[in-house]
């Protein structure tokens, strides 16, 4: 009889991980989608998907070992970082904020910087530079 509880909790348990993985996974495919709106939220996340926040949130630390928070503000830097070493100086840093998922200007270079090391100017800046500097070298071994 121990046996087959045993079992049964066992069998349940490998249920609940593997609907907490797919919770999570169908979180971490609709972040992508949407980051870029300044309003959206980890709760709209779980919202829209219909999941358990605890669930999710475990099984991102557990899997990704990120927060869904941190996840949403990777996505949200990592593509403000992109736009700012590929756009040149078309845009501003208020444009590349916004567009990266940022209401705030002002409270994406604080976050901005505390993830690179320098603000987005700087990050800008060097990254051109390191572009003039591999174009130069290029042109010298041609």
């Amino acid at each position: 009889l121990l046996n087959a509880v045993y079992e049964l909790l066992r069998q349940q348990l490998d249920v609940s991980s593997n609907v907490s993985s797919s919770e999570q996974e169908l979180v971490r495919l609709h972040m992508p989608n949407h980051f870029t709106e300044p309003a959206y939220t980890v709760a709209d996340a779980f919202q829209t998907c219909h999941v358990n926040p605890n669930t999710v949130r475990a099984a991102f630390r557990q899997t990704l070992g990120v927060s869904p928070g941190e996840f949403l503000r990777s996505l949200r830097l990592k593509h403000a970082a992109d736009l700012l070493s590929y756009t040149g100086d078309t845009m501003t840093i208020a444009e590349i904020a916004f567009r990266s998922g940022h209401s705030d200007p002002l409270y994406f270079s604080k976050v901005f910087h505390r993830a690179y090391g320098m603000t987005p100017t700087e990050y800008r800046t060097a990254m051109q530079t390191s572009d003039n500097t591999s174009s130069m070298t290029k042109e010298n071994q041609s």
